[in-house]
Formats: structure tokens, sequence, C-alpha cells
């Protein structure tokens, strides 16, 4: 083989694949050795700067056990101060609201209690203004007609 090997051969090489041509060809060539130990190095130092970087990117991903509970602690704290700013909104708008509503009934009912009471005074008062029981009023008109009558005979 007088020509040098080309990137495809080289790769194919380096994934294991290699005639016993190319074998030989590598064994005379400084060049393509050359290349070749290049090619590793380039692949070696792309592994290397990989693996740093995932332990760098590991290191600061994964939290310790303790401030995984400090963390949970807190969201947990914020959750219930939210569920306890909810609960006063509710109670200061409900409250309130419970408090006409019961105000309004109150006022209907006292309403109710006054109509009740003008009635009853109405009742009393035509009662009370009455000369005489119902039971006697047909006698009340004879007796006023019978007055009538006499009065005319003067």
């Amino acid at each position: 083989m007088n020509n040098h090997l080309t990137s495809e051969q080289i790769s194919s090489w380096l994934i294991g694949e290699k005639t016993s041509e190319e074998e030989n060809h590598l064994l005379g060539c400084a060049q393509c050795t050359a290349e070749l130990d290049a090619v590793r190095h380039a692949f070696s130092e792309f592994r290397n700067s990989a693996v740093d970087w995932a332990d760098r990117e590991r290191a600061g991903v994964v939290p310790s056990i303790a401030g995984l509970g400090r963390a949970s602690h807190r969201a947990a704290v914020r959750h219930l101060r939210l569920l306890a700013a909810a609960a006063l909104v509710l109670v200061v708008t409900v409250v309130p609201i419970y408090r006409k509503s019961i105000e309004q009934q109150h006022e209907a009912e006292a309403m109710r209690e006054s109509a009740l009471d003008a009635e009853l005074l109405e009742r009393v008062n035509a009662h009370l203004s009455q000369t005489v029981p119902v039971s006697l009023q047909p006698l009340t008109a004879l007796a006023s007609a019978a007055s009538g009558k006499n009065e005319g005979e003067r």
C-alpha cells in the first residue's frame, strides 16, 4: 500500500475494523501513525472533557439530604402560610355578609311584629270605641230610631 490511509480508514482502524494491509502500512508510515495518534489524542481529550463536565454538573445538581429536608420544610411552611392567608380572606369576607343577613332577618321580623302590633292596636281601638257590645248593637239601632221619632213628634 503506497498511498496514505484515508480518514475513513483511520476511523475504521479506531473502531477495530482493520486490515492487514493497513496495519503493515501504519508500521512503516510515520505520517499515518502520527495522524492516528492525533485522532486518538483528540478523542481522549474529548472524553476527559465530557467526564469533567459531567462531574461538575452532577456535583452541583445533587443536593444533600439535609438540604432537601430544609427545602421541603420551607415549602410546607409556605403552603401553610398561604392556606392561613386564604382562610383569613374567607373569614373577613364571609363574616360581614353573614352579619348583614342576620340584621336583615331581624329587621324583617321587627317589621312583621310592628305590623301585627299595629293591627292589634286598631282592633283594640275599634272595640273600645264601641259604646255597646256587638250583641246589643241591633237594640241600640232600634233605640236610636225610636228616639229620632220622639224628637220629631215634639
